[in-house]
């Protein structure tokens, strides 16, 4: 299961991509969604607004019980059942009648880069290795 964070705003975004985040359901800055490992050719024409990289279990547990919505109100208890079912992607929040995005917070202590508008070794966006650690700062 592959999280994917929109990091930039809209100011500036062609109209090509500005439609692939629409589609992929990130219209906001900070918004992440869980896709799965197929749809990453969708993912990789906007490798340049977003972050994103495989969530571990530890983290999509602590996500889902900090900002997944059912029916418009926080999700009481997170079972084990939703969270295997989602990295072994047999499942999707859509079918469990989870909203599909989550609304995030700007990370605690910045983005610890000089700029983040590079690529992963030197700022946030494209694939990143510590996606886990930026979404448990974004929580």
């Amino acid at each position: 299961m592959i999280i994917a964070i929109r990091i930039t705003g809209q100011i500036g975004v062609e109209r090509r991509k500005h439609d692939a985040l629409d589609r992929l359901m990130l219209r906001r800055k900070f918004t992440a969604v869980l896709l799965p490992e197929n749809e990453m050719p969708k993912i990789l024409n906007v490798k340049d607004l977003i972050a994103y990289g495989k969530i571990d279990e530890k983290t999509l547990r602590a996500l889902l019980a900090a900002r997944a919505k059912k029916n418009g109100k926080p999700l009481s208890a997170v079972n084990d059942s939703l969270v295997k079912g989602l990295l072994e992607e047999k499942t999707s929040l859509k079918k469990e009648g989870l909203q599909p995005y989550f609304g995030l917070h700007p990370p605690k202590g910045g983005f610890k880069n000089k700029s983040l508008k590079l690529g992963y070794p030197r700022g946030v966006l494209g694939k990143n290795d510590k996606i886990n650690e930026l979404v448990m700062r974004m929580l």
